[in-house]
């Protein structure tokens, strides 16, 4: 049952170790503290926990055990774990797919015999990770400590910290006395990890504003992963601007000077707000602080340094997480105590959708939803059947969007433009817009569906908009068109499809297409009145390499077409193109890229052939063109 025995002595420790917390009185249990409570961000070091004998002390075949932390659903092996191994040992890993391997060694009085036991000698991050020490032989008197050390030492053996300065994590501590089948929990010591020094600024500033009226500008000082830096704030300065146009803000700071994203300052203000939010991360930290207020880090990080409108922890559904039930509860309380007017914490899950039907986000406009099932099979009827269920019970609205569909599996057949109205086309996966692969979302719109565009991370470290952070590609950014920053007005404009999406950058993307009936936005379908005009403007956070308007025709059994194309080479550019007349339902949208490679795509807008049914914005389950099958499944890993 038992690895090796370990047998040391603890005298030599004692120094090192401070003064212990006194043992609460009457109480027949233990205490535990850690010797160190702050570490650096992505390092190797030594984590040492105390665990010192109450009344009664520990007989063979009593046992301490050290629960491994558990991040929002992932145990802390996401970036390094430890075995009872040394021999495998592995260097500080750079890469984020790739966990490091440290070493656990547990030590405890002269002349006591303890077996040493890692339920999980690997980077299974769902699996719960326990550091068993089981006396053999001898007894622990009270008073006298048991030390494990997660991490050898702050070498190759070490322990590796995550980037993400997580705050108050807590290492739970417990004992299993007198043969009792359930444990006791000892305590729940808590740590820190601490950022490192400035690397640059990060300056973001509203999309919009009115002339003459006074908007804040947002500094982060951030370290190079994209905390926020040691012993620094973020600042809020507040800027009038007093002609109309597009501007951005500059702000001084450590002798150079910072630009923020383009503001579209107007002499009123706009029916709907452009806002800016990450709707898809995995994990993260949440605690209740000394005044009792609810912190969760991820959101705290989206609004205070990101400065983010609006975000989304997308759980993954039924029991994938670990602690699953808690968390979700956590999620709900993080929307309930982050939504307040200025910054909306909407509630989501993921379902993995791994039957052939492609992973869904699903999103509540309120705090009360369920968490789903990731046993369920089929798009149509499980998942949309639980939506609609769900929408009836709580008499609030719900979307659902699929995400990484070249990369995670895709079901293009069933259709509902009213539950499915957007789809995910960038993140850390990479592009689903890529036409060269099976799953790409054009595909999708040209078997039928009617889906707006947008991008978020998939970050797995719950960093919900932080551009520094990487798999393949670093995140993207939603921009929604909202009537209200609330999570009613959000999930309103995603069902009307008032989104784009881009790879991280809050550029400007606007689109309008004009025919005798009048204008209409980006998402809208329409039948042709007449020749139609599509104008676009864009202002860039960087110099614009290109803008291209791209084509195709529900039912086509081909790849899109570029209508027309421009190298502005400036930070703003307009333009416009006569779309043309089709016998199908043309779809048209736009594509923008930088001179610094990062992109954004407005969502796109369908014009029904002249004297053809209005589609509205958003039918359920319409009638499917004829077209084979591989184009509506599948499944790749």
């Amino acid at each position: 049952m038992f690895g090796a025995v370990l047998c040391a002595g603890v005298a030599e420790l004692a120094s090192s170790l401070g003064p212990p917390p006194p043992v609460p009185a009457g109480e027949p249990v233990g205490v535990a503290w850690l010797s160190d409570d702050s570490f650096p961000v992505h390092q190797k070091v030594q984590v040492e926990v105390v665990y010192q004998a109450g009344p009664g002390g520990l007989d063979p075949g009593d046992s301490v055990v050290i629960e491994e932390p558990i991040f929002h659903g992932i145990r802390w092996a996401k970036w390094g774990y430890v075995t009872t191994s040394p021999a495998l040992c592995t260097e500080l890993s750079e890469d984020q797919d790739v966990a490091s391997v440290g070493a656990v060694v547990v030590s405890g009085p002269a002349g006591v015999a303890l077996s040493t036991e890692h339920s999980v000698n690997g980077p299974g991050i769902h699996d719960l990770g326990l550091v068993t020490a089981q006396v053999v032989d001898g007894t622990v008197e009270e008073g006298e400590q048991i030390v494990f050390r997660l991490g050898v030492d702050e070498g190759v053996c070490g322990l590796q910290t995550a980037r993400r300065a997580f705050d108050r994590v807590p290492l739970r501590v417990f004992e299993y006395l007198d043969g009792a089948e359930e444990p006791a929990l000892v305590g729940e010591p808590t740590f820190s990890f601490t950022p490192e020094e400035v690397a640059g600024l990060w300056v973001t500033a509203p999309s919009q504003a009115v002339v003459g009226e006074p908007f804040s500008v947002r500094a982060a000082p951030i370290d190079v992963h994209g905390n926020l830096a040691a012993g620094e704030s973020v600042e809020l300065v507040e800027v009038v601007i007093d002609t109309a146009g597009v501007h951005r803000p500059e702000i001084s700071w450590g002798g150079e000077t910072w630009v923020a994203n383009p503001v579209r300052v107007s002499e009123t203000a706009p029916e709907r707000g452009v806002y800016w939010g990450d709707l898809h991360t995995h994990h993260g930290h949440s605690f209740v602080d000394d005044d009792g207020g609810w912190v969760d880090q991820n959101h705290t990080y989206a609004r205070d340094v990101a400065g983010l409108d609006f975000a989304a922890e997308s759980v993954k559904a039924g029991d994938h997480e670990l602690y699953a039930e808690d968390l979700w509860a956590r999620e709900q309380r993080s929307c309930e105590a982050y939504t307040d007017g200025a910054y909306v914490a909407l509630l989501g899950f993921e379902w993995m959708g791994n039957q052939g039907n492609g992973h869904h986000n699903v999103y509540y406009s309120g705090c009360e939803g369920s968490l789903g099932d990731n046993a369920w099979e089929l798009l149509a009827t499980d998942l949309w059947g639980f939506v609609a269920d769900m929408e009836a019970e709580l008499g609030e609205r719900m979307v659902t969007v699929p995400h990484a569909s070249v990369y995670t599996g895709y079901n293009w057949r069933d259709r509902d433009d009213t539950l499915r109205p957007v789809a995910e086309v960038y993140s850390e996966w990479g592009s689903s817009m890529d036409e060269t692969e099976s799953g790409n979302v054009p595909d999708g719109l040209r078997a039928g569906n009617r889906m707006g565009f947008l991008a978020a991370s998939d970050n797995h470290d719950g960093w919900l908009g932080n551009g520094l952070a990487w798999r393949a590609e670093h995140g993207g950014l939603a921009a929604v068109r909202a009537s209200e920053l609330t999570g009613d007005g959000l999930v309103s404009a995603l069902q009307d499809r008032q989104t784009y999406a881009t790879t991280g950058e809050r550029m400007l993307v606007e689109v309008t297409v004009t025919d005798d009936s009048g204008a209409h936005d980006a998402g809208a379908s329409w039948s042709a009145d007449g020749d139609a005009t599509l104008a676009w403007f864009v202002a860039g956070t960087n110099e614009l390499a290109s803008v291209r308007v791209i084509t195709t025709s529900v039912g086509a059994l081909k790849s899109s077409g570029e209508l027309a194309s421009w190298s502005p080479g400036t930070l703003d550019a307009e333009g416009s193109v006569l779309l043309p007349r089709a016998a199908e339902t043309l779809v048209a949208w736009l594509e923008v890229e930088q001179v610094d490679g990062e992109m954004a795509w407005s969502s796109p807008v369908w014009i029904e052939p002249s004297g053809a049914a209005d589609g509205g914005c958003g039918g359920r389950r319409s009638a499917l063109v004829l077209l084979p099958l591989w184009w509506f499944w599948g499944r790749r890993r």
